[in-house]
């Protein structure tokens, strides 16, 4: 039976949207103040100066690098997102480390974790666990350990053993349940 779990989590950061939205704002802002000051400095300096020329393609310049080097947090955040990245905050090794310590789990494989939204962070795994284990017990404590590395939405695969001492190629009993509502 596969298992999925969400519970709704609101993250303390800003929005990506908001940031590229301001940063949208800000450019135009920057553009019309950048229009002003090279449109006063021509007008009012002599034509004998040859700087005029270069004012506006120097304060133009000056604005892109201005609105480039603030927007590539953005892009790399987007980039993440898309590449469905592992979050920087998550620890697969350590998620699995803990997880694996649950009595009655055997062992932790295809564990995936990833950002869906830049405030929500996603996992699936695998869980191998002993034949007589109450799986909800264990569903409590995979939620806390979850949780705590801030994955609040996550599907999760039992497989159970057929005993306590089978090696990993033997656990053949593997129980999946898919719920699909067509409405």
């Amino acid at each position: 039976m596969a298992v999925q779990v969400h519970t709704e989590h609101r993250a303390r950061k800003a929005n990506i949207n908001l940031h590229s939205v301001f940063l949208h704002v800000l450019g135009d802002a920057l553009g019309s103040v950048g229009v002003l000051i090279s449109g006063f400095c021509i007008m009012f300096m002599p034509e004998s100066w040859t700087i005029r020329k270069y004012i506006d393609p120097t304060i133009s310049i000056l604005i892109s690098l201005i609105l480039l080097k603030s927007s590539l947090p953005v892009v790399k955040q987007a980039s993440r997102i898309l590449l469905q990245a592992v979050p920087d905050n998550v620890n697969l090794s350590e998620v699995r480390a803990e997880l694996e310590e649950v009595d009655g789990v055997v062992n932790v494989h295809d564990l995936h974790c990833w950002l869906l939204v830049d405030s929500l962070i996603i996992a699936s795994l695998h869980v191998r666990v002993k034949r007589d284990v109450d799986f909800m017990r264990l569903m409590q404590s995979f939620r806390k350990i979850l949780h705590r590395h801030n994955i609040h939405s996550w599907t999760i695969q039992p497989e159970y053993a057929l005993d306590d001492n089978s090696p990993v190629w033997k656990y053949i009993y593997v129980f999946k349940f898919h719920v699909l509502m067509l409405w």
